[in-house]
């Protein structure tokens, strides 16, 4: 069974193991068969698939069509027989299940993450988000992590990346708040410091500067969470901008000394104070996916196989039969 990734380059490997089977293929070749990918295995028409691709649907319908026979080529020995990109009532589709494709393996970690944080349930919480991070392996600890669909060009590719490198992002940010209510802040400092120094991308990250304020008022080194707020105030100062008030009233809060900061104070909170974010003024929903991927309501697994609930123009719910 051929395993897809797209949480980095665009690869696929044999269930077996072996090569990248898409190494024969060309940029635009790799992009098709990477929006297939992000539809999850439902069905994408000609004239989505074109304007995705190369940006107009002027594009003639030939260069679809040598995409998708060469994707085939390179398929063929592992699907068999079978069709791995079929074609029907005008629309492509991946013939690939959810469990073979790592981005709905992350997006489904990542919603169970987010869940068991809702419901108070920090140590699932903090693990699943692990869980997600390692579809993004072996680069699943960097800050921003590594770039989804690396190297392919496109409005759309680059939309596409956008969004999942901050789903990656708030994943990240998701586990070290779970450890962070969990306790373990001395055990968390190294890495939330490392990631600081780290940060090669220049942007400053309030909700990380937050997070690290947290973890070392909590190990007794106030010293350390005012010196992370004053880099952070530094670093947006470059950028024209000031720290959002979250994060300003926590370094406030650290000054002072106040009392509602230790470990189980107020632990019940988990709002935006408790990393520094900023308000997010578009109200991004979660399961929205603006890049034109389908949206992944819900991917369930258990021993007897997978559901999975996507919509994409409608809503429909496919299961998959056991291992």
């Amino acid at each position: 069974m051929v395993q897809f990734r797209i949480l980095g380059p665009v690869r696929a490997f044999p269930g077996d193991g072996g090569d990248d089977l898409l190494e024969p293929l060309q940029p635009l070749q790799k992009l098709f068969l990477a929006v297939l990918v992000a539809a999850a295995g439902q069905p994408v028409t000609i004239e989505r698939l074109i304007d995705q691709i190369w940006g107009s649907y002027l594009t003639p319908r030939s260069r679809l069509q040598t995409c998708a026979y060469r994707v085939r080529t390179v398929l063929r020995d592992t699907y068999g027989e079978a069709d791995p990109v079929p074609s029907q009532d005008g629309a492509y589709r991946l013939a690939a299940t959810p469990e073979q494709l790592d981005v709905c393996a992350f997006r489904s970690l990542a919603a169970q993450a987010q869940a068991a944080a809702r419901r108070g349930d920090d140590a699932a919480a903090a693990q699943l988000a692990r869980q997600a991070l390692t579809q993004w392996a072996p680069h699943g600890w960097l800050l921003h992590g590594p770039e989804p669909l690396a190297g392919l060009p496109g409005t759309w590719a680059d939309g596409y990346r956008r969004t999942l490198r901050r789903e990656y992002h708030d994943t990240l940010l998701g586990q070290f708040q779970a450890d962070l209510r969990r306790g373990l802040h001395e055990r968390m400092l190294p890495r939330l410091a490392m990631l600081a120094d780290s940060d090669d991308e220049g942007r400053a990250d309030e909700q990380l500067a937050g997070l690290l304020m947290r973890a070392a008022y909590r190990s007794g080194r106030q010293a350390e969470a005012l010196h992370a707020y004053r880099r952070l105030q530094d670093a947006l100062k470059r950028q024209g901008l000031e720290p959002g008030k979250e994060v300003r009233m926590l370094e406030e809060r650290i000054h002072r000394q106040d009392p509602a900061l230790e470990l189980g104070a107020g632990e019940g909170q988990r709002d935006q104070e408790s990393t520094g974010a900023r308000e997010d003024p578009e109200g991004t929903d979660s399961t929205e996916d603006p890049a034109g991927g389908a949206v992944i309501n819900n991917f369930s697994q258990n021993n007897l196989g997978y559901h999975l609930n996507v919509s994409q123009g409608g809503t429909q719910n496919i299961t998959y039969g056991g291992k």
